[in-house]
């Protein structure tokens, strides 16, 4: 029960649910200016010139206490009132009447001890009415048809308890229905509820019933007379300075423009109008256009009036004006961010970012960022024969990107009698990303990508027709080039490589459109890669067959990789929720890629498995492939990459106190290698052993939701490890991890008992949980 809903008094507010704050700063201040006004009272009396001489000083001390009442939210102390019990006592009795316990019982009473007050309630709800039927009414048969045709949508359903709250919905819903049919004037105030409870059984009959207006028989229809752009500043002295050669005016599909001139195009503007002369009222085309305008990034505020106008009783028409207010064009932002785990790495990254909003008066979008970050190992480790650097790895990026709101080139006239389903968007982008991983290699990457992006509520889709990506590896150290000289698929993913093909994405979520507080929801994201066909295809027509096929000397990669990611959302009351994800990622490389009977996918496109956003008991590219053991054969540092990827993750979120969320998850899955390899043994899938292969953890994580960005601590352990499995295949579970890791500290520990409760928690506890600090939740 919502105490704020129905409580009269409530105590002083508790700071971290620890001491009264507020009422401290009240008290303070409380008695420091009545310690001043009897000052300011006994000079006043005995020394009136002192008084006014030093009264500008003692305004200043009361000025000061009484901000750290009102600017530092000062709270006075809450007096009990006795009669406040009674006013409580009939709101609880109405809230729970409202929430379908018409019978409940309420009595109230009080406890004093060293002058502080217990206000008790005892509550009986009785038993709860639910519906047996409902029933929907219409005077105007008209309205009738519209509220049965949308009946499928409704919000109350047999059997459910009756609650005053899915009553407005349901009533905000009908009406939106109706007004969507060109009812301007309609509201939910024409819907009347009436309930029969007579019926026994704790059951009630619901009867929805629309009403007319009271002045006419019947509800009146609207269509759009006139619809007027207007751009102005929201500064009147602004407005002010702009004279007519400053405005441009233009007729677009009989929609009248008045703009700006330096602002936006009226064409532009005209293909996110879904309100045009002649058509019929819709709040659904209103809220579409209010949404693609502010969609296209330039507008601070778009307000949309109407102003009814009737020619006669029976034509009702609306005259629509779009008031919209520029936002800057320019803006510029900088970030830090830190990130660390529990093995001993820190690291940090600084962003800079220009954008402008409204390149060529088109709403496009011209970006342009540069990052960089450097990752430490704060601990080294004997074993760790790669990586004794203080500086573990090196990240400069780049990116410049234009966003164009339409797609170009276009050949399509613009049709002023049809709607676009989708808001498009081209895309033309190049990237340049460099990592330096310290004792081991450098990596360059260069790539451009040109696509298109056309999306709604429910649907995205991404297709690139050109895609272009540039690796080159260098700066190999001795230590690193002899990991590949005896591993042939790591070296081979290592080369130099063009990656050239086209990629497509596809996104759908429902949890936009759903009707409903409480409401679960489903999405999906599904995406496919092809790379190096079409060259492929021309270079095999040439006169030169050796393979491996090359551009400008240089080999280039052939492959086709799909991923499939779809989630799932339960969704309860108290802002608890049941998430679960699965991901199913295969990359199978051919042609060119596989010329010498060794099929390997480059490295940049190959999948991980571990890290925060994965298997959250390892570290980022930690886990796998398949059944090696790599990690635990002197070098469980490297990268652990595969060419086949499943994944599953189940996390129950719930609230804790006001910013603080609470979390309880499991990650399972592992990566594996599309073909068996010698230097890998183990590393292919196989249908026969893939289950004994499936890395599992379970974990608790705490996290700050500050809204527009979430502080996430994620803390597991490795339940199963096929890792350990591959060493020894007794050693699976996490009781048996543990139990070899004493057993090896009992053959190594040390007379020192400091020296061997030091190693217990480095070696044998302090590995085993994966400590995760990240931004945003994981799925």
């Amino acid at each position: 029960m919502a105490k704020q809903v129905v409580y009269n008094q409530q105590p002083n507010k508790k700071f971290l649910s620890f001491f009264r704050l507020k009422l401290g700063l009240y008290a303070m201040s409380y008695r420091k200016t009545n310690k001043i006004l009897a000052e300011d009272g006994d000079l006043l009396k005995n020394n009136p010139d002192a008084f006014y001489k030093k009264y500008p000083k003692l305004k200043r001390k009361k000025d000061k206490n009484s901000m750290y009442m009102e600017e530092f939210s000062g709270e006075p102390p809450v007096l009990f009132d006795s009669l406040a019990l009674k006013s409580s006592e009939e709101k609880m009795k109405n809230y729970l009447f409202y929430k379908g316990y018409f019978d409940n019982e309420i009595k109230s009473s009080y406890k004093t001890k060293n002058k502080k007050t217990n206000a008790i309630y005892e509550v009986t709800p009785k038993d709860d009415h639910r519906y047996r039927n409902i029933y929907y009414i219409a005077e105007d048969s008209v309205l009738g048809a519209i509220v049965i045709k949308n009946k499928k949508n409704s919000l109350l359903k047999p059997g459910e308890i009756f609650d005053i709250e899915n009553i407005k919905e349901e009533r905000d819903r009908i009406a939106v229905d109706i007004q969507n049919e060109g009812y301007f004037t309609f509201s939910a105030d024409f819907i009347i509820l009436k309930i029969d409870s007579t019926i026994g059984n704790h059951q009630i009959d619901a009867y929805l019933t629309v009403k007319n207006e009271i002045d006419s028989s019947l509800h009146k229809k609207y269509v759009y007379l006139d619809v007027n752009l207007n751009i102005n500043y929201d500064n009147k002295v602004e407005n002010k300075k702009i004279n007519l050669y400053d405005r441009l005016k233009d007729t677009i599909c009989n929609v009248n423009f008045n703009v700006v001139r330096n602002s936006i195009y009226p064409r532009i503007l005209a293909k996110s109008l879904r309100l045009k002369p002649n058509d019929i009222y819709t709040v659904r085309e209103q809220l579409a256009t209010r949404s693609n305008l502010y969609g296209l990034g330039v507008f601070k505020y778009v307000n949309i009036k109407h102003e009814p106008f009737s020619f006669s009783p029976e034509e009702m028409g609306l005259i629509t004006t779009i008031d919209c207010v520029p936002n800057k064009r320019h803006s510029i932002s900088n970030k830090l961010e830190l990130n660390t785990n529990a093995q001993s790495t820190l690291g940090f990254s600084i962003s800079a970012s220009y954008i402008n909003k409204n390149v060529f008066k088109t709403a496009a979008k011209l970006y342009f960022s540069i990052r960089g970050g450097v990752d430490f190992q704060i601990q080294k480790r004997a074993e760790d024969s790669l990586r004794l650097n203080a500086i573990n790895n090196v990240n400069v990026s780049s990116e410049v990107r234009i966003s164009l709101a339409r797609i170009a080139p276009s050949f399509k006239k613009n049709n002023c009698n049809t709607y676009e389903k989708y808001k498009p968007k081209t895309n033309i982008a190049l990237n340049y990303n460099f990592q330096r991983r310290l004792l081991l290699y450098s990596l360059h990457a260069i790539n451009i990508n040109y696509g298109y992006e056309w999306y709604n509520d429910k649907f995205r889709h991404m297709f690139s027709p050109l895609s272009f990506t540039f690796v080159r590896p260098n700066n190999i150290s001795e230590a690193f080039q002899d990991k590949l000289d005896t591993n042939s698929l790591l070296a081979r993913s290592f080369d130099d490589q063009f990656i050239l093909g086209q990629e497509y994405t596809f996104f759908y979520t429902n949890q936009n459109i759903n009707l409903g507080k409480y409401k679960n929801h489903f999405s999906f994201r599904g995406s496919l890669n092809l790379a190096g066909n079409i060259i492929f295809g021309f270079s095999s027509l040439s006169k030169n067959k050796e393979k491996p096929y090359t551009l400008s000397g240089i080999p280039f990669a052939q492959f086709a990789k799909i991923e499939l990611e779809p989630k799932y959302f339960f969704n309860f009351k108290k802002q608890q929720s049941l998430g679960f994800r699965m991901f199913v990622g295969l990359g199978i490389p051919y042609g060119n890629s596989s010329y010498d009977g060794t099929a390997i996918m480059p490295y940049i496109r190959q999948f991980s498995a571990g890290g925060p956003n994965s298997l959250r008991a390892w570290l980022f590219r930690q886990v796998g492939p398949g059944g090696t053991g790599n990690r635990y054969l002197n070098s469980r540092l490297l990268d652990q990459t595969g060419d086949l990827k499943l994944e599953w993750n189940a996390e129950f979120r719930f609230n804790i106190f006001k910013l603080f969320k609470g979390a309880v998850f499991t990650d399972a899955g592992n990566i594996w290698m599309y073909k068996k390899n010698t230097d890998r043994p183990n590393a292919e899938f196989n249908f026969k052993r893939f289950g004994k292969e499936i890395a599992w953890d379970a974990g608790v994580g705490i996290r700050l939701d500050l809204s527009f960005f979430v502080i996430r601590f994620d803390v597991a352990l490795p339940i199963y490890d096929p890792g350990y499995a591959a060493v020894n295949e007794n050693i699976k579970w996490l009781p048996d991890i543990i139990k070899e890791r004493r057993s090896t500290y009992n053959q190594y520990k040390s007379d020192n008992p400091a020296i061997n409760k030091k190693y217990m928690r480095k070696n044998i506890y302090g590995r085993l949980p994966g400590l995760n600090i990240a931004i945003g939740y994981p799925f």
